[in-house]
C-alpha cells in the first residue's frame, strides 16, 4: 500500500472512532425514546439525599398515641392527626375496606408506603390490606385505618362516632367507643362543642 493510501486510511480510521465516542456521549444523555435521562449520581451522594439533583425520600409513616381527655389515648399520625377506623370494613381474618370512591374522599386511606415507625404502638397489630385500586392500605389489627377529612388541623376527632360506625382507633387496635360527641375537638386542650358534623351520612 502506498504511503499516501495508509495515511488516508488512518484518517478515516480515526473519525470514525470519534464519531462513534460523540454518538455514545448523546446516548448518555437520553434514552432509546428521546426522554431525558438523568445521570446517576454517585452512591455517597443518594445516601444523604443532598447531592445530584435527587429527589428528596418520601416522609416515613409514624403511628404514635395521642392524649385527648374527652377519648383518653387515641392513635394518630407522627404529624398530630387523628386516625379512624370504620364500623362496615372487615378485620381479621380477612381484613377487607368498603370505604372507595365518595367515601374514601372524606374517609381518605392511610396508604402503606414502608413499615411505619412506631411510637407506644405495638408492632405486632400493624399489618396491610390490598384495596379495591390495588394500593395498600395501613390496618391495625386487622382494620383498615383512615384519616377524616372533616378535620382541619392535627388534634382534631371531628370522625368520632360520625353515622355512629366511624371510631377514632385505641392503642391497641380497637375502636374507641368512648360516649364523645363529634366535634371540633383537639388534643391539647378541652374543646368548645359548635355542632355535630355529618352524623345524618352514611359514612
Amino acid at each position: 500500500m502506498k504511503p499516501s493510501a495508509r495515511i488516508a486510511l488512518a484518517t478515516a480510521t480515526a473519525l470514525t472512532a470519534t464519531a462513534a465516542i460523540s454518538a455514545c456521549a448523546d446516548i448518555g444523555a437520553s434514552d432509546p425514546y428521546g426522554e431525558d435521562v438523568q445521570p446517576a449520581a454517585p452512591a455517597s451522594a443518594l445516601a444523604d439525599g443532598k447531592a445530584g439533583g435527587a429527589a428528596p425520600a418520601a416522609s416515613k409513616l409514624t403511628l404514635s398515641v395521642a392524649q385527648t381527655k374527652a377519648l383518653g389515648s387515641v392513635v394518630a399520625d407522627g404529624q398530630g392527626w387523628i386516625l379512624y377506623r370504620f364500623d362496615k370494613d372487615r378485620g381479621r381474618p380477612t381484613p377487607t375496606s368498603s370505604c372507595n370512591g365518595a367515601c374514601a374522599k372524606k374517609w381518605p386511606p392511610v396508604l402503606w408506603q414502608a413499615r411505619p415507625a412506631l411510637k407506644g404502638i405495638s408492632s405486632g397489630i400493624v399489618g396491610k390490606v390490598r384495596r379495591a385500586d390495588g394500593t395498600w392500605q395501613l390496618t391495625l389489627h386487622g382494620w383498615p385505618v383512615y384519616r377524616f377529612a372533616g378535620d382541619s388541623r392535627p388534634g382534631q376527632w371531628k370522625g368520632q362516632g360520625v353515622g355512629g360506625t366511624w371510631h377514632t382507633i385505641t392503642r391497641s387496635g380497637a375502636r374507641n367507643l368512648s360516649d364523645a360527641p363529634a366535634n371540633p375537638s383537639t388534643v391539647a386542650t378541652q374543646p368548645t362543642i359548635t355542632d355535630q358534623y355529618g352524623n345524618s351520612s352514611d359514612y
